[in-house]
């Protein structure tokens, strides 16, 4: 088949002789008519042959319309493109918005999109030419994410034209579409230490001496940056500070438990998204005590309780030996005296009294201050070939309303008699003392001690005597303290030595005895490290500390004046007043030294066969501004 036109008009169109499509050679304008008759309406005839030759031919007439001469832009219809957009869903969501002008512009026409806050377009600047003046133009719309929080937003393009063709140029265009945008951002939820995310409030419990407090995020994955605010209720924020970008919080400086104080630190911590959306949450922070630093913290009360307990037990040993000096004094002066023989009873007369053996029971209740001590005492004595043997042991227990103190004191020692004005001794002895401790760590305290040394007695002349002594002892100490949440315990050993001399003698004047005596102690002591094991609730911790030494040093001059009063029938009353001068240095945790007074009253009675002896007694002593004042009674037996 073949196509051919002809006619009037034909010279407007072509046609394919092929396939018979018929196109006008140009763009028709209905302002520019090219037909024969120029009235827009184009008449033609098409011819169709076949193989044969066979011919058909139709009249076709081609009406041209008038079009609006005004310039318009259009958008697609509804539904030709997706103009409604969920932002941020995913980061750039665009839509297609297609536009195209409504008439053929005699110039090329500019069209420039401007964004908005929320929603940017490309392309921004479009170029129509009149050649494609129908050409559909698609501009992509992507909104704009941000992290504030806001009800859903739209935007609407604002279309800007320019062209030489003044239908065209400043055109305003209407019916633009607004494109609708759904908000896809959140309340950033804060993970604390408790409560789970989005708590108003949560709280974290760190032991003393920690700084790490908790390390802050957001799980539903906001971007921000971490503050803490001024703001109501932050009231220990200057304590603290937070990493912006990690959200780990911390103080400043390490913070330590205070016993009785609250230990509670309040801040508030904040996570700021930006544009106003930020989320805030007040932590309560609770700074626990540890083993460790509550060791740290006793450890100076510690030491000095364990001090005082060397130096209250350097004192006693002090009394002891300086008692067994002067017992053995005693009985090397019972064998010098002159007289010796006349006081024996008639079965003895064989026997020298220096040389008698007995056995001695005291009993005696002493007051210091509001602490009551009670003892029993018994010594015995046994005499062999050139030498005798002294076995002492007593029993003491003091308190205040009750026991408080326990204590238990062995000794036994050799003294070679075979020197007229001299004695010579060796010795040993145990003690063991357990007590009770009321300070503010209170407990109690046991010890175990063993000693060993040597005396000796010397008449220099007659009633002149010198005493000395030499001491060496080891021992072991165990120490239970406690407070309302936190126990101590401390385990440590001791070595001590001991040293003293004495010189007394008698003078005669009348009716009185006169005994001066001048006394010098030295004592030290050195503890082995202290092991020591700290607890509170829930934690423990065990240290080693440096072994302590302890010193006290002693000087006493004494005048003691005797004598005999009768207070009625049976064998007299001794009373003795004894004033003196005393010096003492301590060296140990806490230092002190001093020079005072002290004042001895007694009366004593002695049954007429000297086998019971009754005293009552007084003593007041001041020495670096310390007085200790004590009243006794003792009733002692021999037999």
């Amino acid at each position: 088949m073949t196509w051919s036109i002809s006619g009037t008009d034909a010279d407007a169109f072509t046609i394919d002789l092929a396939t018979g499509v018929l196109v006008f050679r140009a763009r028709t304008d209905y302002e520019a008519p090219v037909d024969g008759d120029g009235n827009n309406v184009y008449v033609i005839t098409v011819s169709a042959r076949d193989a044969d030759g066979n011919v058909t031919r139709q009249t076709l007439t081609v009406t041209i319309a008038d079009l609006d001469d005004n310039g318009g832009i259009s958008f697609a219809p509804a539904g030709s493109a997706d103009n409604d957009l969920e932002a941020g869903e995913t980061e750039g969501e665009t839509a297609v918005l297609p536009l195209q002008l409504t008439s053929r512009p005699t110039a090329d026409v500019i069209i420039t999109i401007a964004d908005d806050a929320q929603c940017s377009f490309s392309p921004s600047t479009i170029t129509i030419s009149p050649a494609d003046w129908d050409r559909l133009v698609n501009v992509t719309v992507s909104a704009k994410d941000d992290s504030a929080i806001e009800d859903s937003q739209s935007c609407t393009p604002v279309l800007t034209v320019r062209s030489a063709d003044p239908a065209y140029d400043g055109l305003i265009v209407t019916d633009v579409p607004t494109i609708t945008i759904v908000d896809n951002d959140a309340a950033p939820m804060i993970q604390g230490p408790s409560d789970g995310p989005g708590a108003a409030r949560s709280e974290e419990t760190i032991p003393s001496g920690q700084d790490f407090v908790h390390k802050f995020t957001v799980p539903n994955g906001i971007n921000g940056r971490w503050l803490l605010p001024a703001v109501s209720g932050s009231t220990d924020r200057p304590a603290f500070v937070i990493d912006a970008e990690t959200g780990v919080l911390a103080f400043r400086n390490p913070p330590l438990y205070i016993p009785n104080g609250d230990n509670e630190y309040y801040v508030v911590v904040r996570f700021d998204a930006g544009d106003g959306n930020y989320t805030d949450q007040l932590v309560k922070i609770i700074v626990t005590d540890t083993a460790k630093q509550a060791l740290d913290r006793n450890r100076g009360d510690i030491e000095q309780i364990i001090s005082d307990l060397e130096v209250s037990r350097l004192r006693d040993q002090q009394r002891s030996l300086h008692a067994m000096g002067t017992a053995a004094r005693d009985r090397l002066a019972d064998c010098a005296t002159e007289d010796r023989d006349e006081a024996l009873p008639v079965e003895d007369e064989d026997q020298p009294r220096c040389n008698v053996d007995r056995n001695d029971v005291s009993r005696s209740v002493t007051t210091v201050g509001n602490t009551v001590t009670a003892e029993s005492a018994t010594t015995s004595v046994r005499h062999f070939e050139g030498y005798r043997k002294v076995v002492e042991a007593d029993v003491r227990a003091s308190g205040e309303g009750g026991i408080d103190t326990l204590s238990f004191n062995g000794r036994i020692a050799l003294e070679n008699t075979s020197h007229e004005n001299a004695l010579y001794g060796m010795f040993a002895g145990a003690n063991f003392m357990g007590g009770t401790i009321s300070r503010g760590l209170s407990g109690d305290s046991r010890s175990f001690t063993v000693n060993f040394g040597g005396y000796a007695v010397n008449e220099l002349r007659k009633d002149l005597y010198s005493t000395a002594y030499l001491s060496f002892g080891v021992g072991q100490n165990m120490l239970d303290l406690s407070t309302t949440d936190f126990t101590v315990a401390a385990d440590y050993g001791t070595r001590e030595l001991h040293a003293g001399w004495s010189l007394a003698g008698l003078i005669e004047r009348g009716d009185w005895e006169i005994w001066p005596e001048l006394n010098i102690q030295v004592s030290r002591s050195w503890t082995s490290s202290i092991d020591v094991t700290g607890s509170i609730p829930g934690d423990s911790a065990t240290q080693t500390w440096k072994g302590l030494a302890t010193g006290l040093a002693r000087a006493e001059l004494l005048t003691d004046f005797r004598r005999d009063i009768s207070l009625g029938a049976g064998a007299p009353w001794e009373f003795n007043v004894q004033p003196g001068l005393v010096c003492e240095s301590i060296d140990a945790v806490k230092d002190s030294s001093g020079c005072g007074y002290k004042l001895a009253l007694g009366l004593d009675h002695m049954s007429v066969d000297e086998s019971r002896r009754f005293s009552l007694g007084f003593e007041t002593e001041e020495v670096d501004d310390v007085r200790r004042n004590s009243g006794s009674i003792t009733y002692e037996v021999k037999f």
